[in-house]
Order: C-alpha cells, then structure tokens, then sequence
C-alpha cells in the first residue's frame, strides 16, 4: 500500500490465452507482453494507470511493484530481474 492509501496493481496487457500460450507453456526467458501498473483505491475501486512498458529482449510479463524511494520496482513471473523507473517519469 502507499503513503496515501493506495494499492500498486501491476499486470498484462494481454489475455488469459496469450499468457498461457506465450509465456506458461514455454520455457522462454522473458514473457513478450506488456506490463502495467495501476493506482487502485480500495475504497472506491477507481483506478489510474501510472506505468507501461512493452516487453523487451530482457523484461515482460510485470506482476508486482513497490516503491522505493523515488523508484517504481516492477518485478516480473518470468524474467531474471527487477526494472526501476524515477516516479518523476511516472503517472504516479
């Protein structure tokens, strides 16, 4: 949760299939979809996009953030590493 009480929910710009396909049923290194991140009220369930990235040769397929610092860390199912990006460079 951050300081002001929302959630980071972070996800694919693809479908269920298209995961499954591309991603769970190979054995690829970095899942090829778009990962996005999303500010979410738990109260009113009203949500705001903050963060895209299409997928690269090194990261795709995010499944969850936090902030650290003046950082966005996105993590991902598939791939070997975590990306940052400043917040300045964000939505957020």
């Amino acid at each position: 949760m951050s300081s002001d009480g929302t959630l980071l929910v972070t996800g694919h710009d693809a479908s269920p299939l298209t995961i499954v396909g591309l991603c769970n049923s190979t054995s690829i290194d970095v899942c090829p979809v778009k990962t996005v991140v999303s500010e979410l009220d738990p109260e009113t369930l009203d949500e705001r996009i903050i963060f895209e990235r299409s997928s690269t040769q090194d990261f795709g397929g995010g499944t969850s953030t936090i902030i650290v610092d003046d950082e966005l860390w996105v993590s991902s199912f598939r791939s070997q590493r975590v990306i940052t990006t400043k917040l300045e460079e964000t939505e957020y």
